[in-house]
């Protein structure tokens, strides 16, 4: 299994990039995808799902 599939998973359903989930977390988007390859702690998990939420809210509008 890919580590972090949750928040892959995530980005496809709510079709948000990963270059604006690095943005909005203040990251390049290469570092980005570096942390995606580690295990992520629980809290990281839920930062980065609540920020592609948000993502998703503003393209909503």
């Amino acid at each position: 299994m890919v580590r972090n599939q949750a928040i892959r998973d995530e980005l496809k359903n709510q079709t948000v990039r990963t270059w604006e989930l690095a943005e909005h977390l203040g990251v390049h988007e290469t570092t980005l995808y570096r942390y995606l390859r580690k295990n992520l702690s629980r809290e990281q998990k839920q930062r980065y799902l609540q920020a592609i939420n948000e993502i998703a809210k503003s393209k909503a509008r």
